[in-house]
């Protein structure tokens, strides 16, 4: 019973523990590191926009996007927060994280699903960069954005785009928790035995 305890001790741990990595992409990664397309648009791109720029025929949805100096929109609105970063009003820099909640691994995890992210300027020769992050963001990691439009531009907006399942992960707290429960549902038994 001892070793029993010990092994999901031990993969309880083992849930809990995960190594943080950032996903960092500037615009030099475009097409050289991550498959990527640029556009040249004054209006901010949606869902349609984005499908034909990486040709794809899926129907994409707006998981999340974050204004610079405005509010943030999209299905997951409440659990990433950004930060953008070298000015207060002509950003280069931006750090996408997950902060608690409902994360879109579902979404943008595998690489059977589709993810994008578009970092947006207002009207600078690119304007939009799109970039292919499926399989690539396990949905937690920061996206740490770099060096977008140094000196001529500004980031506007950033955006990630993909497909709301409706399906989502667990938190490592709640896997924590549903294994307490089962150890203590053990341990209770043992002492009835």
């Amino acid at each position: 019973m001892y070793r029993s305890i010990k092994i999901l001790g031990f993969a309880l741990l083992s849930l809990l523990h995960f190594e943080a990595n950032a996903l960092v992409l500037s615009p030099s990664d475009c097409n050289a590191t991550y498959t990527c397309a640029t556009g040249d648009a004054t209006a901010n791109p949606d869902a349609a926009t984005i499908a034909g720029l990486m040709g794809t025929t899926t129907v994409l949805d707006l998981l999340y996007k974050a204004n610079q100096g405005g509010s943030d929109e999209g299905i997951f609105t409440g659990s990433y927060n950004t930060i953008f970063s070298n000015s207060s009003t002509d950003p280069e820099n931006a750090d996408i994280s997950w902060i608690v909640g409902t994360d879109f691994i579902d979404s943008c995890g595998s690489f059977d699903s589709e993810c994008y992210l578009s970092v947006k300027d207002g009207n600078h020769n690119p304007s939009l960069y799109v970039y292919d992050i499926t399989g690539f963001w396990n949905g937690q990691d920061v996206i740490d954005l770099n060096a977008f439009w140094p000196n001529q531009g500004a980031i506007s907006n950033v955006a990630i785009w993909g497909v709301d399942n409706g399906t989502s992960v667990p938190e490592p707290g709640t896997l924590a928790l549903f294994g307490l429960g089962l150890l203590g549902l053990a341990l209770g038994r043992k002492k009835i035995s």
